[in-house]
């Protein structure tokens, strides 16, 4: 487990132990918001306040390397499912991928209006969905040459998370306006909307695809059911 904050630290944590596997690691500037493990779980992708983006070494802590990727916070990120590529988002309304080797922008920054909030690569790597502060989800189609966005949808307020079903057949966005929205990837067809009593801050579908779990601001966890809401 992994856990970032506005102290500039980034914890690393044995679930077993209940322990840190390491001391407090420290090299941004300002506060750290977003966290993500590559696939091979053996390296740990953050991004912060100084628009930098950090790969650390999960079992030492040590720095393996640093993009300096946006004029403002990058407030997103996620990796690929094959570890090679990193995707991020700021408050200066880009999204860039880079190569995860090289450190190098593959294309040219993707324009995205109202600042970026989440984002997610589907699960053969090929698409990538991002949610934003303007309420908006766009699905974007990414290849070797570039991205195109194939969609948008139009949310009441800003999109906190945004999530592919494990098949990629499905995505959903979930929202401070208290919803949570399920689309059919292959139509745009919205399949569900799930009305909470407060604003939702995360939301995932299970393994299987047929669950959605959910959380909210006020604590509380609620799983639905894809097929029947």
């Amino acid at each position: 487990l992994a856990s970032v904050a506005d102290d500039a630290l980034v914890c690393i944590w044995d679930l077993k132990a209940r322990d840190l596997t390491c001391e407090p690691i420290s090299g941004h500037k300002g506060a750290v918001w977003t966290v993500k493990f590559c696939s091979d779980d053996l390296r740990l992708v953050t991004g912060g306040d100084d628009g930098t983006i950090h790969t650390w070494d999960v079992q030492s802590g040590a720095s393996l390397q640093v993009i300096y990727a946006h004029r403002y916070a990058t407030r997103t990120l996620y990796v690929s499912p094959d570890g090679c590529r990193i995707a991020s988002g700021s408050h200066d309304n880009t999204v860039c991928i880079w190569d995860a080797k090289t450190q190098k922008r593959i294309f040219k920054p993707l324009q995205r209006e109202g600042g970026l909030r989440s984002m997610c690569f589907s699960p053969n790597g090929t698409q990538m969905v991002t949610g934003s502060w303007d309420g908006m989800v766009c699905l974007w189609n990414i290849s070797p040459l570039g991205a195109d966005k194939l969609v948008s949808f139009k949310n009441g307020r800003p999109v906190t998370c945004v999530h592919y079903s494990a098949d990629g057949s499905k995505l959903l966005g979930a929202s401070y306006d208290q919803q949570v929205r399920v689309w059919e990837v292959k139509t745009g067809k919205l399949l569900q909307v799930f009305v909470h009593d407060d604003s939702v801050t995360t939301a995932a579908f299970s393994p299987d695809g047929e669950r959605v779990v959910s959380g909210t601001t006020n604590g509380f966890l609620y799983m639905w059911n894809v097929a029947t809401g």
